[in-house]
């Protein structure tokens, strides 16, 4: 292997082809020492190859070990360094290179090794070109900035918490084709700064982080494989106009491990046309996600103005709404958004996607109003907690697939379809206990999974059936309710012996096996209050919390057993 420099420069060539044990010392600036294949420098006490000049010109084709393999103490830098297929330079308790100055040219195709410290330190403007293996037992390069790093070969660091590749100062280019490694607890690439980029196509991994950057307009371009025991890519600092374009596989390792991190994002930006497993994490606003590949695991926004557009992509994951002001669209597959009560205001824009089940998630009590909804568009499923209160637009479900529109609710909800007034929409509600439902002109179906769901004292009010075309879906716990029977309107009721006072009123003559029947109570603290009782335990009469009650409100028309599915 042969390494010069430019035209115009005096060198004086040295060809060591003979084994030695002593340091090799550079004379003057641009001089050139050329170990020969096989040849090897040996010197346990000192440095095997040292200049005090900078601008040195270093072929190794053969082996130099000493306490660090080329060691350059000026400040002037310009040094290159040239390792052969054959050759290396090891740095028996110090590094394998260690230069002060700026501006070097280090080409690899052997080996550079640091056993007991870093395989390379350098100053900025560095270039390392890498065919080989680079191996550090702290970092197997230390930079500081500028520097221009090319690896089709291997790197990797040893000690935990130390970074394979590390730069201590912002506008690096990386581009990796080989492979980087790191041990626990530390990164694969650790870059300070602004300015820098890495473009993988090989493999990066870390165990921590695979890639961790700490300033703006750092970029990341994937199409090979970057992972991280517990974060594959994350950003820190003021992370504003950092950006990541995947076409390749990112990957969080460790259980609940997170793919990607901006923990401070500001207008920082990914586009995912590949794999992503782990979570998505945007701290900060103003961020966006343009994804049209796959994505399993959580996206969480957190802050405001941020955007997610799922265009042909796919999420097996919720995707976390908070903040405001947000815009979220869903992608091809199902996709499943989730925003807290308390922050949908009509400012935030929610839309579904192309499939038929997109999911809203409502979390957390707090009411939601019609106008909070106005931006809320394309799903299938309203999915609520516990003691919510929520007006449905209509909207909602004119753009669901097919006008159907499932809200599960979790308790003591109030649901108010009032505002939907299409008679072509088609609304299911599974209820569960205590919740106050108003119908709406639409198609309405009540489901109860079980009888837990309006029983007893847990009774969930509904105002305003319409027995011509609503429904209650009781499939889950009986084949079929067969018969109706007579409307009883004499017994007493009342809250603190509310089953006692029901099996009371609906024995086995007034409530058959497999039967539904509308009670009114004539006495008690309910008087006058109406309630639809289906059996759904196939013994004739009510018993407590095993059949199902459901307080009813301005119901019309006549209850067959048509009603029932």
């Amino acid at each position: 292997m042969t390494s010069t420099f430019p035209k115009g420069h005096e060198m004086t060539t040295t060809v060591l082809s003979v084994n030695t044990a002593s340091t090799f010392v550079f004379a003057a600036e641009f001089d050139q020492l050329v170990l020969s294949t096989g040849v090897a420098i040996v010197n346990t006490t000192s440095v095997a190859i040292e200049t005090s000049f900078g601008f040195a010109n270093v072929v190794v084709d053969g082996s130099a070990y000493g306490t660090m393999g080329f060691f350059d103490s000026s400040t002037s830098g310009g040094d290159i360094v040239a390792v052969g297929q054959a050759g290396s330079l090891v740095g028996v308790g110090g590094d394998g290179i260690d230069i002060k100055g700026n501006g070097s040219d280090i080409t690899n195709a052997g080996r550079i090794d640091g056993t007991e410290s870093d395989g390379i330190q350098c100053g900025q403007d560095t270039t390392v070109i890498n065919q080989g293996a680079i191996e550090g037992y702290f970092d197997a390069i230390v930079g500081a900035g500028h520097d221009a790093i090319n690896n089709s070969g291997t790197m990797s660091s040893l000690a935990i918490q130390r970074q394979t590749i590390y730069e201590s100062s912002g506008d690096d280019t990386i581009f990796n084709s080989g492979m980087i490694t790191s041990s626990s607890q530390s990164a694969g690439i650790f870059l300070n700064g602004s300015s820098n980029s890495v473009t993988n196509t090989g493999t990066i991994g870390g165990g921590f982080y695979g890639i961790f950057m700490t300033g703006g307009s750092n970029t990341v371009t994937n199409s090979g494989t970057i992972s991280g025991l517990n974060i594959a890519i994350g950003f820190g600092g003021n992370d504003g106009g950092a950006s990541i374009r995947n076409t390749g596989l990112i990957e969080g390792v460790g259980f609940d491990a997170v793919a990607i991190e901006f923990s401070n994002s500001g207008a920082v930006a990914v586009s995912n046309l590949g794999t992503i497993l782990g979570l998505v994490v945007f701290d900060g606003s103003d961020a966006t996600m343009n994804n049209s590949g796959a994505i399993d695991g959580e996206i969480a926004f957190f802050g405001d103005n941020n955007t997610y557009l799922g265009g042909h992509g796919e999420t097996d994951g919720i995707i976390d709404c908070s903040g405001s002001h947000g815009l979220y669209t869903g992608g091809a597959d199902g996709t499943t958004f989730s925003i807290a009560a308390s922050q949908l205001a009509s400012t935030d824009t929610i839309t579904g996607g192309a499939s038929t089940y997109d999911t809203l998630d409502i979390t957390g009590a707090g009411a939601v109003s019609l106008s909070a909804l106005k931006n809320v568009s394309g799903f299938e499923t309203l999915s609520l907690a516990a003691s919510e209160s929520i007006v449905i637009r209509g909207t909602l479900a004119d753009t669901a697939a097919g006008n159907a529109l499932t809200i599960d609710t979790s308790g003591f909800d109030l649901v108010n379809l009032a505002s939907v007034t299409s008679t072509t929409d088609a609304i299911t509600i599974w209820g569960a206990a205590g919740d106050v439902i108003t119908a709406g002109a639409s198609r309405d179906t009540f489901g109860f999974g079980a009888a837990s769901a309006s029983t007893g004292s847990g009774y969930d009010l509904i105002a305003g059936v319409n027995f011509a075309h609503d429904r209650f879906d009781v499939t889950t716990n009986i084949d079929a309710v067969t018969g109706i029977n007579t409307a009883v309107t004499s017994g007493t009721l009342s809250n603190a012996s509310f089953n006692t006072d029901l099996a009371a009123d609906l024995g086995s003559t007034k409530l058959s096996a497999d039967h539904a029947v509308l009670f009114t109570a004539s006495a008690g603290q309910l008087i006058g209050d109406r309630f639809l009782v289906v059996d759904l335990n196939g013994t004739a009469g009510y018993q407590a919390n095993s059949d199902l009650v459901i307080r009813l409100t301005g119901a019309t028309g006549t209850l067959t057993t048509a009603n029932f599915i």
